[in-house]
């Protein structure tokens, strides 16, 4: 069962809210298409997101926020070419934007633009060098290509930055346990469950471990626990376990 994502699969999107100073100097009206487009893009609306944005646009049209959110929109549409326009919109516009670079290499990550990818995440660690949540996504394009240690290096960075980031965790036990590290496999997998004690698959992960390590006892209580928090999860830890021990 993999958890952690190949190229953007699993990714940490950068939403930017709306608030009274960034609204200051735009046009009232440009300001409520923006909040009301805020509110489609949190709840899945996109389409009318990003048709709400391109009004905001109308009347703002140097508003950095609309083109990142709107972006974010176009990925979730799968629109990968027009999203990273916007976001490259959004960082002429706003140079510093470190969530724009983070967003653009999300987004590059998922059209295979590998080298461009890395450019943004270096990028964004360029101006926001603890920023948690890129060492992540980073981690996972890296841990895609093959690059195992500089994973384990990037999701050590994400959880030193953010003792409470979870997938960071679970991914890096992840990585621990494809390099042979059962021992620590096991110690991120109970941290990522003692931040986030429903975490099913945190819980199938160090099952599959223990199962490695020869604690079946343990290892079928955290899977069969997995799977009642779960249910949908059974494919993919019969699949892990027959990958890892059934070879």
């Amino acid at each position: 069962m993999k958890t952690v994502a190949v190229c953007g699969m699993t990714i940490a999107m950068a939403f930017l809210q709306n608030n009274l100073a960034a609204g200051q100097g735009r046009s009232r009206t440009a300001l409520s298409y923006l909040e009301r487009a805020d509110k489609e893009l949190q709840s899945g609306s996109f389409d009318r997101a990003i048709s709400d944005y391109g009004i905001a646009l109308q009347f703002d049209p140097k508003s950095a926020h609309a083109y990142i959110n709107r972006g974010l929109a176009e990925q979730s549409k799968d629109m990968l070419d027009s999203a990273i326009e916007d976001f490259s919109r959004a960082l002429g516009l706003e140079p510093t934007a470190a969530d724009a670079y983070l967003d653009r290499a999300n987004t590059r990550c998922l059209k295979d633009d590998v080298e461009g990818a890395l450019a943004d995440y270096d990028a964004a660690l360029r101006l926001r060098p603890k920023m948690a949540k890129v060492f992540y996504n980073r981690g996972n394009l890296r841990f895609g290509l093959g690059d195992f240690d500089a994973a384990l290096t990037d999701f050590t960075s994400a959880v030193d930055n953010d003792s409470h980031y979870v997938a960071a965790y679970n991914s890096r036990g992840f990585v621990r346990q494809e390099m042979g590290d059962f021992a620590g496999a096991v110690k991120d997998f109970t941290q990522a469950i003692k931040i986030d004690s429903r975490h099913a698959e945190a819980f199938a992960n160090r099952g599959i471990v223990q199962l490695q390590q020869g604690r079946t006892t343990d290892g079928d209580r955290d899977i069969a626990h997995a799977i009642a928090l779960n249910p949908s999860l059974q494919p993919l830890i019969d699949r892990r376990i027959a990958e890892k021990l059934h070879r």
